[in-house]
């Protein structure tokens, strides 16, 4: 894996799992749509939404969890 390709948030578990960082269409469209919505998001959290094949971006989408990601 280059340096170029690296993510600053988490790499470490990107080199554990032995993948390439990339980025799923259908969870940035979510996040986009998300956050006309209802504001940004801490930027690690739409990172990790935004890898592809690690977590399924309609969980993103339940109210329990955008409150817990707001309140930190």
């Amino acid at each position: 894996m280059s340096r170029v390709s690296r993510v600053p948030y988490h790499q470490n578990v990107y080199d554990l799992l032995q993948l390439e960082p990339g980025e799923s269409p259908e969870a940035a469209r979510m996040i986009a749509e998300h956050e006309a919505q209802h504001g940004s998001l801490p930027a690690s959290v739409k990172e990790w939404y935004l890898g592809p094949n690690l977590v399924d971006p309609h969980f993103l989408c339940t109210d329990e969890v955008l409150k817990h990601l707001r309140e930190g």
